[in-house]
């Protein structure tokens, strides 16, 4: 026989506590004071079950739960201590009530050295009995909230523990669902942020993924499409801790095909805003979240919500501080070109005077009939070295002058067009492959032709000298590559243009000096170092950007940016030849 409650209140006024677990089991062989014991408790909302039997109770509970047991001390099959036994091992947060009509003190201790809650008489008065029920009920509705405090904390301690070195959204975010994870009957959990370009450096969604675990990609990228998702962040009708659902298709990773899963959301905030969700899945799609886990998962989130916002700020910080590094070395680079540039100009004048003196008397001397062969030799050398000492005072003051350059608007492949014939001679006596792959859409660069001329024969012979060659008459082989392509990145309104060979690369403690003027790895006599800081100010210059990636022994690639449209009036002078892709 059993009795089912009705959603009423128990006789002190508190609600009904859930059926599932807290409903309470008789075994007696006397029928009738068994159901007058029924009746008694069904009167206060008490859902009751009637066994005459040990072994009926012991099946009974191997299938459903119970929260007390009320116990005859002789049953037909067993006695009363036997079945409190069984019961104990089947259920342990059982509360056993014995009840005798032969009490005596040895019973009685042996009922509650066994594990009895109560031992009572029988009869049992009505109102004695409700007490022990209720009284049972409440400690076990304290051992509930014990045990969920407890699970609580330890999940607070796990999670503070990864949540102390998390720097990053992403960690914080696995923090969250390795802690979601570890509750019962949860079978996927994924953290969904708003996108935030400056911090999260997404691209163009309004939601992303950070981290998850129990689920595919495909479903991952499923629900962060899904509008309900969105429209849940953005909803200001229910409170920030009040959790939402939405379902979705169920596969292989979640169950039957052509199921609809439930996913539980929950909020994840900051201090003022909603940053992203927590979703959780069951790992059924019949199965819910029991009070107790979204205790816990509520908690979770405001850890993890506070957590991940200062992540977020964290992230800026870095960016903002990587933008003011690249600011103050760019600063540094000017400062440096400034005075090195000054410095030129000084030079320049003091020593181009003698210079041109030393050189025309050495010229005067040379049309002299009468010198001996050995000393024109000499006066041959001088000639050619003063040249080479003017060849690099004419680079210093090309550095150091200041002037604004005409622009206008320039087709790459025109400036190339008019490069690579002057550099041809070098690429096939090194044997090296010049490819050039330019969209034929590409836009016009604003730029001053010359100096983008400038630009191209500084960076191909920096190529052309790190590709260390050895030809061979006989081979045909490729010694080397050289690489030119471009692309228009429309979020700026600039071409990117890149420059990359396979040379033997720049090592890695010298890449932060490679601008600086007269910082050169190449050999003693082989260079002058200004090539790379005279390319770094006229990108600079143009409005543009310049960066260098290189590993050693493995090769390097400049890459460079030019505006294509200014303030400035657009001057309609020619540039030059008609594009065309060359490929040498």
């Amino acid at each position: 026989m059993t009795t089912n409650a009705s959603d009423s209140l128990l006789s002190d006024g508190r609600p009904q506590r859930p059926a599932d677990g807290h409903r309470v089991m008789i075994v007696d062989s006397d029928q009738f004071l068994a159901e007058t014991l029924a009746d008694i408790l069904s009167e206060e909302a008490i859902q009751v079950s009637i066994f005459r039997t040990g072994t009926q109770a012991i099946e009974e509970v191997r299938a459903h739960p119970y929260g007390i047991a009320i116990i005859d001390v002789r049953l037909p099959d067993m006695s009363g201590i036997d079945l409190l036994r069984q019961l104990l091992d089947l259920a342990p947060d059982v509360d056993i009530v014995i009840v005798t009509g032969n009490a005596s003190v040895h019973s009685a201790m042996e009922a509650l050295n066994h594990g009895a809650s109560r031992y009572i008489l029988k009869p049992c008065a009505p109102d004695e009995l409700l007490s022990i029920v209720n009284d049972l009920f409440e400690r076990q509705h304290l051992r509930e909230r014990n045990r969920l405090y407890l699970r609580r904390l330890e999940v607070h301690n796990q999670l503070s523990e990864s949540l102390a070195s998390a720097l990053q959204p992403e960690d914080v975010a696995r923090a969250a669902v390795d802690a979601t994870q570890g509750l019962s009957e949860v079978q996927s959990a994924l953290v969904v942020v708003r996108a935030d370009r400056a911090a999260m450096e997404l691209d163009g969604q309004a939601l992303q993924a950070l981290a998850w675990s129990g689920v595919e990609p495909e479903t991952v990228e499923s629900l962060t499409a899904m509008p309900e998702m969105e429209q849940y962040l953005e909803s200001r009708v229910l409170a920030h801790a009040a959790p939402g659902t939405l379902a979705i298709p169920a596969g292989d990773d979640l169950g039957q095909p052509g199921d609809m899963c439930p996913v539980s959301l929950y909020r994840l905030r900051g201090r003022t805003s909603d940053l992203g969700v927590l979703a959780v899945i069951m790992d059924s799609c019949e199965s819910n979240l029991d009070e107790q886990n979204e205790e816990i998962l509520t908690s979770i989130t405001n850890w993890v919500g506070v957590a991940l916002e200062r992540a977020m700020l964290y992230r800026r910080l870095e960016v903002a501080y990587t933008d003011v590094k690249n600011a103050q070395k760019q600063l540094v680079y000017a400062e440096k070109q400034s005075a090195i540039g000054r410095l030129a100009a000084g030079l320049a004048h003091e020593v181009g005077t003698p210079l041109n003196i030393i050189s025309g008397r050495a010229e005067f001397l040379l049309e002299d009939s009468k010198i001996d062969p050995i000393t024109a030799q000499g006066l041959e050398i001088i000639v050619q070295q003063i040249e080479r000492i003017s060849s690099l005072i004419r680079q210093l003051l090309d550095f150091s002058r200041e002037y604004s350059p005409s622009r206008q608007d320039i087709e790459l492949s025109s400036a190339l067009n008019a490069v690579i014939p002057l550099m041809e001679v070098q690429i096939k006596k090194r044997r090296i492959k010049l490819r050039v792959d330019l969209p034929d859409d590409l836009p016009k660069v604003v730029v001053n032709f010359n100096q983008l001329q400038q630009v191209f024969i500084n960076l191909l012979m920096n190529s052309i000298d790190a590709i260390h060659t050895t030809p061979n008459p006989k081979s045909r082989k490729t010694l080397g590559r050289i690489f030119i392509n471009a692309d228009y990145l429309p979020a700026t309104r600039e071409v990117q243009v890149v420059v990359a060979d396979s040379g033997e690369g720049i090592r890695e403690e010298d890449l932060d000096k490679v601008f600086e003027p007269f910082f050169s790895t190449k050999e003693v006599g082989a260079g002058t170092g200004l090539g790379l800081a005279v390319v770094y100010g006229i990108i600079t210059d143009q409005g543009g950007t310049i960066e260098i990636e290189s590993s050693w022994a493995k090769g390097t690639a400049v890459t460079f940016t030019l505006p294509i449209e200014t303030d400035e009036p657009v001057l309609a002078e020619e540039a030059g030849e008609k594009p065309t892709e060359t490929i040498s």
